[in-house]
C-alpha cells in the first residue's frame, strides 16, 4: 500500500474540463477538493492552469498534484479517472496519458505571439520524459520554464501513443505524422490568423515532425499550406534521422504488430532515406537546431518471464551524425552537444546551461525578444494607454451617478444613434445583432479562399490587433458587469465590422483602406489582462471602457455611412480622415493622463526630495567658490567619472566625521549633470529619518529620479504601482526588479549615494551587496554603463561591505578648501562686528587649527560668533581660554548661550529643553507644526490650548543648533549633535 501511494504522490496529474469560470491556481485546488471530497484543497498542488484549444467548447486544463492521494486513485492499470459529479455536463476527469494537445499557460490576446509545441520520443511520456529524473518531481521546464522565458509563447505538449511493449498498434511514422496534421488543423492552427509555431522534437517525435512537415509541404490544400507558413523551426533533441541502434527494441516489439515501427528507425532504414530527401529538398525555410547526446545509454533487456529491464549494456543510441543529418560536420553552428543520455537530454534541471541554450535557439526560431530585456519600449501597451480614452472633464462625482446603475441607459442610446445614423435596413440590423467573433473568422477564411481563387490577394492578417483586442475588451467587460447584455454589446462590435468588410471587398483600394483604419485602431488599444480588480472598483476607468465602446461603435457608424452614400467604393479617403480624428482624440487625451498616471506613480513611490537637499548643500557650499575641485582632479575620481571609458565603476569616499563629505557629494552631483546623454541618481541618507536610512527608501527616490529623465518609463512604473496591492512601494523585491529595468532603459547611468553609515547595519549591507551585484553582472562590454559612488565614514563594518571597491580616504585633501571656507567667514563675522583688533584677525586661522579638517566645527562656531549681539559678546568669545577646541565645546557654546538668553524665562528655557527632547529622541524628524502641536496640548485640563503655542521660529530659539528643512522639518543640524 504504501508503495501505491508513493506512485501517486510522485504522478503529475492532468485535470480537464475545468469551468472557464476558473481564474486561479486556488480555484482549481477548491473545485477539485470539493468534487473528490476526501482530500482538502491544501492537499492539491496546483502548477499551471489554461484555456483548452477547443473553440467549440472551451474550458480549462490544470496540472496537479497531491500531497495525500484521493480514494479514487485506486486501480493501478487504469491512467484515466472521471470524477464523480452530479451535473453530467460539469464532470472532471483526471488522467496521467497527457494524449492529445495540452496547453501549459495562457497568454492574453494582445499579446499572444507564438506557441511551442513538445513532442516526446519512443516509448515516452508526453509529460515526463521532459522531467528531471529525481525524487523532486515539481519542476518540469516547458512548463514552468518557457512561459516566463519566451515573450508571449504559450506553452504546449503534444502527447501519442508509442508504447512498446504488449502494444496491438501497427501505426507507421506517416501515419503518426498524419495525425499530428490533423490534431494542428482540428485546433486552428490552419486559420489565416493562427500564431507562429517552433516544435520541440524529441527522438521519434522529431522524424514525426519532419514527416508531417514534408505531407504538408505536398499537399494542394491551401489551408494546410497555410499551416506550413506559420512553422517557422524546430529544435531537435537526439532525432536518428540516420536510423539509430534498434536491436534492444526489438527484443521488445518482436512479432508485435509494432515492430514495423521499430524497422522504419533502424540504420540503414529506407524510410528514413526518403523522408531525408524530403526534408532537406523542401522550399520552405525553416529554422532547426540539432542536438546530440554525448553518453551511452542503457539498453532495454527483456527476462524469459517477459520482465522488461531498462538497464541493460549502455550503447550509443544515437550517432552524432544521425542526431544532426550531418551538419555536426558541416555546419556545426546549428547541433548542439548535450552530455546527456539519449533519455536525459531533455530533462533539463532550473538550473541547467542547456535550457538556456534552448531557450535561446527558440528565440532565434521566433525572432523574439528576451524576456530579460525589460526596457520601456516593451511596456509601451499598458494601463497608462487605457487612461488615454477618458476625458480629463468627467468629474467624481458624476462618475459615481453614472455607475451608481447599469450602462444600459447609455449603451442603449449609443445603439439606437448606430441605427439613425446608418440608416441600415431592419434584416441588415438583424445580422448585425446576430454576429458573433467565430462569424467574422468565418468570413474572413472564406474571403481569404475567395480572394485565392481569384489571384488578387490582400494582407488580411492586417486586423489581427484589433481582432485580439476586441476579444479580449468582449471577455473583460463581461466579466467586470461593464453592460447588462454583453452579448448585444459584442454583437455591435463584430457586426459592423463584418459588414464594412464585406461591403469593402468589392474593391480592393477601399478594402485596404478600412483594413489600415482597423489595424491603426486595434494597435492603439491597450491590454486588459490582469486588471479586473484595478478597473472594476473604478468608476473613473469603468467609463473609459464604456467610451472605447463608443468610439469604435462612432467609427463603424461613421464608415457605414459613408459607404451608403457612395456610389463610387474606390473613393474612400474619408475613411482615413475618421482615422485621423480617432487618432488626433487619443493624442488629445494622452498628455493630460500622462500627467494623471505620473502623479499616481508620485504618490506610489513616495520618494525623499533629493533636490531640495542638493539645493541646501548647494547654497551651503556656494560661500567656498570651487569647493570640492580636488576630488574631481583626483585620478581614482577620473578613473570612475569619464564618461568615455570608466575602469572602477564602484568607487568609495570616505573620512572622518563632520569633513564635509556630503558637500563633496553635492560637488559631484553637480558635475555629472554637466555630462550629456547619462542618467543621475543621487540620495542623501540620515540615521534618524525612516524616509532616508533603508533600502527601499533609497530605492524610491533613484527610481522616481530614472523616471523624470527617462519617460519612456513611465508605462512600465504605471502598470507596477496598478498591479500591486501596497499603496507605496514597499515590496523589495519589486523595487530591485524596477531598478534593473530602469538601468537597463537609461543606457548609462550614475549613482551617488552619501551617508550610506547612517543607514542600520542590515540595511546598508543590503544595498551595498545589491550594487555590487548588478555591477558584477554586467557583460564586459556594458561595465561603462553604470557607475556607482557611495560616500561614508570609514569604519570596519562599511570597510567590509565595501572592500571591492576602488577607495579614496580623505585625509588632509579638504584643507584648502577648509582655510578658503574660514577665510569667508571671517569676512562675514567682519561684516557685522567691522574690523577685528589686529591680534584677533587671526580667527580664520583659528578656527581652521581647532577643526581638523571638520567643516561642521568651523560652520557651527562660525555661525555661533556671527550670531552674537555685540563686539563685546564676541571678543569675549575670542577668548583663548574660552575658544572651543572640540565639536562637543561647539554644541555646549551654542546651548549655553540658547539658555543664556534666556534667564529671565524659566518656562520658555523648560519648554527649549521639552522640544530638543522631542527632536532628539523622535523616531523620525518631527514637522514644526507637529512640535507647535505638542506644545499645544494641556493634559492637565485635557484639552487643546493654541495660546500656548511659542511665537518664535526654530531659529530664533535654537539658534544654528537645529535647521528647519523646506518641507517643516526640524532636525539636528549634523547627527554629531545627537551625539
Amino acid at each position: 500500500m504504501d508503495q501505491r501511494r508513493d506512485k501517486w504522490l510522485k504522478l503529475v496529474f492532468r485535470v480537464r474540463g475545468l469551468p472557464n469560470t476558473i481564474k486561479n491556481h486556488e480555484g482549481v485546488s477548491e473545485l477539485l477538493g470539493e468534487r473528490l471530497g476526501d482530500i482538502r484543497p491544501d492537499s492539491i498542488h496546483v502548477f499551471s492552469l489554461a484555456t483548452t484549444l477547443t473553440a467549440w467548447e472551451p474550458s480549462k486544463v490544470a496540472t496537479v498534484m497531491f500531497a495525500s492521494p484521493p480514494g479514487l486513485l485506486q486501480e493501478t492499470s487504469v491512467h484515466e479517472w472521471p470524477v464523480p459529479s452530479r451535473n453530467l455536463d460539469e464532470r472532471l476527469i483526471l488522467d496521467t496519458h497527457f494524449m492529445g494537445m495540452t496547453p501549459l499557460n495562457d497568454i492574453d490576446a494582445a499579446h499572444h505571439v507564438a506557441d511551442c509545441i513538445a513532442i516526446s520520443g519512443l516509448a515516452s511520456h508526453p509529460f515526463g520524459s521532459w522531467q528531471p529524473k529525481e525524487a523532486n518531481k515539481t519542476f518540469m521546464w516547458v512548463r514552468d520554464g518557457l512561459p516566463r522565458h519566451l515573450r508571449g509563447t504559450r506553452a504546449i505538449l503534444y502527447g501519442y501513443d508509442t508504447k512498446l511493449n504488449d502494444s496491438q498498434s501497427f501505426q507507421r511514422i506517416s501515419d503518426l505524422a498524419q495525425a499530428l496534421v490533423i490534431s494542428l488543423q482540428t485546433y486552428g492552427w490552419n486559420d489565416p490568423f493562427a500564431k507562429n509555431i517552433a516544435f520541440l522534437a524529441h527522438s521519434l517525435g522529431g522524424l514525426v515532425l519532419k514527416a508531417a512537415i514534408t505531407q504538408l509541404a505536398q499537399s494542394q490544400d491551401e489551408s494546410l499550406n497555410h499551416l506550413l507558413g506559420i512553422i517557422k523551426g524546430a529544435v531537435f533533441f537526439g532525432v536518428p534521422s540516420y536510423g539509430m541502434e534498434q536491436a534492444h527494441f526489438r527484443t521488445v516489439v518482436r512479432e508485435n504488430p509494432n515492430e514495423a515501427l521499430v524497422d522504419d528507425i533502424g540504420r540503414n532504414s529506407n524510410y528514413l532515406r526518403r523522408l531525408n530527401e524530403s526534408f532537406k529538398s523542401l522550399s520552405h525555410p525553416l529554422k532547426c537546431f540539432w542536438a546530440f547526446e554525448t553518453l551511452e545509454s542503457p539498453t532495454l533487456v527483456q527476462f524469459p518471464d517477459g520482465k522488461i529491464d531498462r538497464n541493460g549494456p549502455p550503447n550509443i543510441l544515437v550517432s552524432r551524425a544521425s542526431a544532426t543529418c550531418g551538419f555536426v560536420d558541416t555546419n556545426p553552428s546549428v547541433t548542439v552537444p548535450i552530455h546527456a543520455t539519449h533519455s536525459d537530454m531533455v530533462k533539463f534541471r532550473p538550473d541547467s546551461e542547456y535550457y538556456h541554450t534552448v531557450v535561446s535557439k527558440l528565440i532565434n526560431i521566433l525572432s523574439l525578444l528576451p524576456t530579460s530585456d525589460r526596457r520601456a519600449d516593451d511596456s509601451s501597451r499598458s494601463q497608462d494607454q487605457l487612461a488615454s480614452y477618458s476625458t480629463s472633464s468627467s468629474s467624481a462625482e458624476s462618475l459615481t451617478r453614472a455607475f451608481q446603475n447599469p450602462s444600459r441607459r447609455s449603451l442603449r442610446a449609443e445603439l439606437e444613434s448606430f441605427k439613425r445614423t446608418t440608416a441600415l435596413a431592419e434584416a441588415d440590423i438583424v445580422e448585425i445583432e446576430s454576429t458573433t467573433l467565430v462569424a467574422v473568422k468565418q468570413f474572413l477564411c472564406n474571403l481569404h479562399e475567395k480572394q485565392e481563387q481569384n489571384g488578387n490577394m490582400t494582407y488580411l492578417r492586417r486586423l489581427d490587433a484589433f481582432l485580439m483586442s476586441m476579444e479580449e475588451y468582449c471577455s473583460f467587460v463581461e466579466a467586470i458587469e461593464i453592460f447588462d447584455n454583453p452579448l448585444e454589446a459584442a454583437a455591435y462590435l463584430w457586426g459592423p465590422m463584418r459588414y464594412i468588410l464585406n461591403t469593402s471587398s468589392k474593391s480592393s483600394e477601399a478594402l485596404n483602406y478600412v483594413l489600415d483604419a482597423y489595424q491603426d485602431i486595434g494597435e492603439q488599444i491597450p491590454p486588459l489582462h490582469g486588471l479586473e480588480d484595478t478597473i472594476g472598483s473604478s468608476p473613473h476607468m469603468r467609463e473609459v471602457l464604456l467610451l472605447m465602446f463608443k468610439d469604435i461603435l462612432a467609427f463603424q457608424g461613421q464608415t457605414i455611412q459613408h459607404f451608403r452614400q457612395r456610389t463610387d467604393l474606390t473613393q474612400f479617403q474619408a475613411i482615413q480622415s475618421i482615422r485621423n480624428d480617432v487618432n488626433n482624440v487619443f493624442e488629445r487625451e494622452r498628455k493630460t493622463n500622462e500627467d494623471l498616471h505620473r502623479l499616481v506613480v508620485k504618490q506610489w513611490l513616495s520618494a525623499t526630495d533629493c533636490e531640495a537637499q542638493q539645493n541646501r548643500h548647494r547654497n551651503t557650499r556656494s560661500i567656498c567658490p570651487n569647493a570640492g575641485s580636488w576630488l574631481l582632479e583626483h585620478p581614482r575620481f577620473q578613473q570612475w567619472f569619464s564618461p568615455d571609458y570608466c575602469t572602477a565603476p564602484l568607487l568609495w569616499l570616505n573620512g572622518i566625521p563632520g569633513a564635509g563629505k556630503t558637500i563633496l557629494a553635492s560637488v559631484v552631483v553637480d558635475a555629472v549633470r554637466e555630462i550629456s546623454d547619462v542618467t543621475l541618481a543621487f540620495f542623501y541618507c540620515k540615521h534618524s529619518d525612516p524616509t532616508r536610512n533603508s533600502f527601499i527608501t533609497v530605492a524610491r527616490s533613484i527610481l522616481a529620479q530614472t523616471l523624470d529623465q527617462d519617460p519612456r518609463l513611465l508605462s512600465y512604473f504605471h502598470e507596477m504601482a496598478s498591479t500591486t496591492d501596497s499603496a507605496v512601494l514597499s515590496s523589495v523585491a519589486i523595487a530591485k526588479r524596477m531598478l534593473e529595468t530602469s538601468f537597463n532603459s537609461c543606457g548609462k547611468i550614475y549613482v551617488i549615494i552619501d551617508g550610506l553609515d547612517e543607514c542600520e547595519r542590515g540595511e546598508r549591507k543590503n544595498i551595498s551587496t545589491w550594487l555590487q551585484g548588478i555591477i558584477q553582472e554586467l557583460p564586459t562590454e556594458e561595465m561603462n554603463s553604470l557607475r556607482c559612488l557611495i560616500i561614508s565614514q570609514d569604519d570596519a563594518t562599511t570597510r567590509k561591505d565595501l572592500k571591492d571597491f576602488s577607495a579614496i580616504k580623505m585625509t588632509t585633501e579638504n584643507h584648502e578648501d577648509l582655510r578658503r571656507f574660514t577665510a569667508e567667514w571671517q569676512k562675514r563675522i567682519e561684516r557685522r562686528f567691522g574690523d577685528l583688533r589686529p591680534e584677533n584677525r587671526r580667527l580664520a586661522n583659528t578656527i581652521f587649527a581647532r577643526a581638523q579638517g571638520m567643516f561642521v566645527f568651523a560652520e557651527l562656531l562660525a555661525k555661533f560668533l556671527e550670531n552674537l549681539p555685540s563686539r563685546e559678546d564676541l571678543f569675549r568669545e575670542l577668548d583663548p581660554a574660552k575658544f572651543p577646541v572640540k565639536l562637543d565645546h561647539v554644541y555646549e557654546r551654542i546651548i549655553d548661550r540658547v539658555f543664556e538668553l534666556r534667564d529671565d524665562a524659566p518656562v520658555l528655557v523648560d519648554r527649549i529643553r521639552q522640544v530638543l527632547g522631542w527632536i532628539v529622541c523622535a523616531q523620525r524628524p518631527l514637522q514644526w507644526r507637529e512640535i507647535q502641536g505638542a506644545i499645544c496640548i494641556d493634559i492637565d485640563q485635557q484639552c487643546v490650548n493654541y495660546d500656548r503655542s511659542l511665537v518664535d521660529s526654530p531659529k530664533a530659539l535654537f539658534a544654528s543648533l537645529v535647521e528647519l528643512e523646506d518641507d517643516g522639518t526640524v532636525d539636528l543640524v549634523h547627527g554629531s549633535a545627537r551625539e
